[in-house]
């Protein structure tokens, strides 16, 4: 960044240039903290370690033990069993956004002993469509084995915060929960978020609030206590006048220690 006082290299010109032909064929990882260069890195060696042909991960996949498929816990039935390897199929084309989920992705198995590989088998547990207008969504864990074959199971419409937003909906494939949605987390201010989003421009009832924003998991959910935490991959900013008891909810950039912790632990590896 110097060149542009310098004036070295047409004042910046030119390492301006390069960076955008880098951006435009690579999906390219920015950091500003030692734990964030450290999480980018170890994502993309783990990408290039676990790579595969998609048409090598197909056929061989019936020739896998069971051991080492996809298959839920008998205990806690939405969540996976730990080893299990869950195949990824992109349903619709769009290649700037499937190379962003292959990019990001394979950060959740550094921590969690749940293997991601890229499929093109259409009975893949995990069927990603890219429906403009619809949202970024995922269905829950192992909800996705109940999904009839023709349909996805994610989509994303949106990339904006494209690390963020990959981690998250694939934090709901492992099972994750919203973090607003916490059984001994935020203390609202419930007057300010019905002020807030009943009537224009969300347009949300009372009923519709309190479902979305109120309601709670179980405390059994998980076969151990997830701590709380405000800037988890899980959670999605909220102003503070909504939440009094906890400043900056929702504030993230990447998978936090705690995101790390806990899926290390709910799914250990051997």
């Amino acid at each position: 960044m110097t060149d542009a006082y310098t004036g070295d290299a047409g004042a910046g010109q030119r390492i301006k240039q390069l960076r955008a032909e880098l951006a435009d064929a690579h999906v390219v990882s920015y950091f500003s903290t030692p734990d964030q260069l450290a999480s980018r890195t170890a994502a993309a060696i783990f990408q290039i370690r676990g790579f595969r042909p998609e048409r090598e991960v197909s056929e061989a996949w019936g020739r896998r033990p069971a051991a080492e498929r996809a298959r839920p816990r008998a205990d806690y039935p939405k969540l996976w069993s730990p080893g299990s390897v869950l195949r990824v199929c992109f349903i619709q084309e769009n290649p700037a956004f499937a190379r962003t989920v292959r990019r990001y992705l394979p950060l959740w198995g550094v921590y969690a002993n749940v293997q991601f590989e890229f499929s093109t088998a259409r009975e893949a547990e995990v069927r990603v469509a890219f429906a403009e207008g619809e949202g970024n969504w995922a269905y829950i864990g192992a909800d996705c084995l109940a999904i009839p074959l023709d349909q996805p199971t994610m989509n994303f419409s949106f990339l904006d915060r494209a690390e963020i937003n990959v981690l998250h909906e694939f934090g709901h494939v492992l099972g994750l929960q919203h973090e607003h949605n916490h059984p001994h987390g935020i203390q609202w201010d419930k007057e300010a978020v019905y002020k807030s989003l009943v009537g224009p421009p969300n347009n949300w009832d009372k009923a519709a609030v309190d479902a979305n924003m109120f309601t709670t998991w179980n405390d059994a959910f998980f076969p151990i206590q997830k701590p709380f935490d405000p800037h988890s991959i899980m959670a999605y900013p909220m102003p503070n006048e909504w939440t009094s008891s906890v400043t900056d909810f929702g504030y993230r950039e990447s998978l936090s220690p705690t995101d790390k912790d806990f899926i290390g632990r709910l799914y250990p590896f051997d």
